[in-house]
């Protein structure tokens, strides 16, 4: 009679599901670390269960078998050796083997078999199996039926990965996982594609539904029929029905969610069953649950996430480098500077071609316009990559794209303007780069102007300016005269007293420089500037832009340098 408790089986199929309770889990380890009777029946049920549930015709914990055996040819030759060493016992000749026709008297004949020896030979037999069970299915969490595979990684390095070797293909199984870094994309059966960027800690848990403890994923089910996946947190708990969308779990706990396509529910609860509250998010809409799982509606950063299709982007920089590398270093960047208050990639949305859009903080609101009333729309030209678009500004033909008046853009310092220029005509070139200002009162202006316009103490200089309309000067470069054909970063970082000016990573100028100490929401200009009705037609930009960025910070000179090194051609 088994003296296993009633809820032995339960607590191993529980665990072969992933659906244990951290208690059934330890009772179940302590029981087969002192009970024998439990290991044996626990090896048992794995064997018969491997082989009901096997896929590829291997047993679940000896991989690389050759047949459809449960043992492999080296356990075999093991258990052949054990048999040699048996001593004998008499087994009797069965009754109804045909007896030869001879006149010798026929007598009982008994083999030697040892019955201790065969004991100690299934014993050993059942250890054995035992170890290498506990060596392919340690921790608990990770037994049963594969519930996805790993589609693919991107330098990705895992941190207990209970004694398994994860490579592109391999099968997953209920349990925790920790990536360290690096990008891992996990298909499951229930139909889902999970994007895990590292450092997350996670568990998957069935075919559909996984616990995100720490970390960022972005998950689709699109296509993925009418079977709801589930995305567990500390706070929360979301429930999506074929979609696109991201989550952002912090050390706290504290959920943060974004959904690009369909809509999502976003729980108060870790349970998706037992909840008081919920929220449903459509696409472009985003909810965050604090520590004490309190929803709320949040504008979350879409750009904080890695998408399916940026992950090619990161596996393409290792390999190709240029345009890769550079858009791989941005999305890393949006995730970790909140300072960015804008990022204008300068690349053509197929859906909006006269949009300028906003990668960085404050979505479509800070979004540019090509064009305006009584002014032209620049061109879109081949950037510095041909993976990539940039504008065209041509002088005499007012072309301008703007960006209307925000208050997170409107300030004073601390300030980075960063931008990428090319300059194809050697006779007119630079102008009025950019320039937030509401007619004559200057936020801020950042130019550099050719040896054509109209003030000599401004030609071939860089300028910044701020002004109140009072009369304050703006500042004024060492002379500067680029090369046409070339591609170059210019950066100018002023705290409020200090003006860094850079040209391709290197400090080209320092100054002091007292600006405004208050600013007003004014529009962002890009190209031809008009000012009461006047347009200044020597100021106007003549060139390409191919990326622009405004911090609220003043980054470091080896800031300026990676952004220099990340970005160029």
């Amino acid at each position: 009679m088994s003296s296993l408790p009633n809820e032995f089986y339960d607590w191993v199929l529980a665990e072969l599901y992933g659906l244990a309770t951290d208690e059934q889990t330890s009772q179940l380890a302590a029981l087969l670390e002192t009970s024998p009777q439990a290991r044996r029946e626990y090896i048992d049920f794995l064997c018969m269960y491997a082989h009901l549930h096997r896929r590829k015709g291997a047993s679940l914990f000896l991989e690389g078998t050759p047949d459809d055996s449960l043992l492999n040819e080296n356990t075999w030759q093991l258990l052949a050796e054990e048999e040699k060493k048996a001593e004998a016992v008499c087994v009797e000749r069965s009754s109804e083997e045909p007896v030869r026709a001879a006149a010798a008297p026929t007598v009982s004949v008994r083999t030697p078999v040892s019955k201790f020896s065969l004991y100690s030979l299934l014993a050993s037999a059942a250890a054995l199996i035992f170890l290498i069970a506990y060596a392919y299915l340690s921790p608990l969490r990770t037994n049963g039926v594969a519930v996805g595979r790993l589609q693919r990684t991107v330098n990705a390095v895992w941190r207990d990965a209970s004694g398994r070797h994860l490579s592109d293909g391999s099968e997953l199984y209920p349990g925790p996982m920790h990536l360290v870094k690096g990008l891992a994309e996990i298909v499951l059966e229930g139909g889902a594609t999970v994007l895990v960027e590292g450092p997350s800690a996670f568990t998957l848990e069935t075919p559909v539904q996984m616990y995100l403890q720490e970390g960022r994923i972005v998950a689709s089910m699109k296509g993925a029929g009418k079977q709801a996946f589930v995305v567990r947190s500390p706070t929360a708990s979301l429930v999506d029905y074929g979609t696109e969308f991201g989550v952002y779990v912090k050390q706290n706990g504290q959920t943060e969610t974004y959904v690009y396509e369909g809509s999502v529910q976003i729980r108060d609860s870790s349970d998706p069953v037992k909840f008081a509250k919920s929220m449903l998010l459509k696409a472009g809409q985003g909810a965050a649950a604090d520590e004490q799982g309190r929803l709320a509606a949040k504008a979350v950063n879409p750009y904080h996430f890695v998408r399916p299709s940026e992950a090619e982007v990161f596996e393409q920089a290792s390999k190709i480098g240029g345009y890769y590398r550079w858009r791989s270093w941005v999305y890393r960047l949006h995730r970790e500077d909140p300072s960015l208050a804008a990022h204008y990639f300068f690349e053509r949305d197929s859906n909006n071609p006269e949009r300028l859009i906003n990668a960085a903080g404050g979505g479509a609101e800070r979004e540019g316009v090509f064009g305006d009333v009584g002014r032209d729309k620049p061109a879109w030209v081949s950037g510095r990559w041909p993976q990539k678009e940039a504008v065209r500004f041509e002088r005499g033909k007012n072309q301008v794209i703007l960006i209307g008046p925000q208050a997170g853009l409107s300030f004073g310092s601390p300030l980075t303007i960063s931008t990428w220029v090319y300059f194809p005509d050697n006779q007119h070139w630079g102008g009025h780069l950019i320039s937030c200002r509401e007619k004559h009162r200057v936020n801020y202006q950042f130019s550099l102007f050719d040896d054509r316009y109209v003030y000599n103490y401004q030609k071939t200089r860089f300028e910044f300016r701020q002004y109140d309309g009072a009369g304050k000067a703006g500042f004024y470069s060492q002379p500067f005269v680029p090369q046409s054909g070339v591609w170059y970063h210019f950066a100018a970082v002023y705290d409020g007293k200090e003006l860094q000016i850079y040209v391709n990573g290197d400090l080209f100028q320092t100054a002091p420089y007292e600006g405004l100490k208050e600013t007003e929401p004014a529009e962002i200009i890009l190209g031809a500037m008009k000012i009461d009705g006047y347009v200044l037609p020597e100021g106007d930009f003549d060139g390409v832009v191919d990326e622009l960025m405004i911090f609220r910070r003043c980054l470091t000179s080896g800031e300026i340098r990676e952004l220099y090194e990340n970005g160029k051609p």
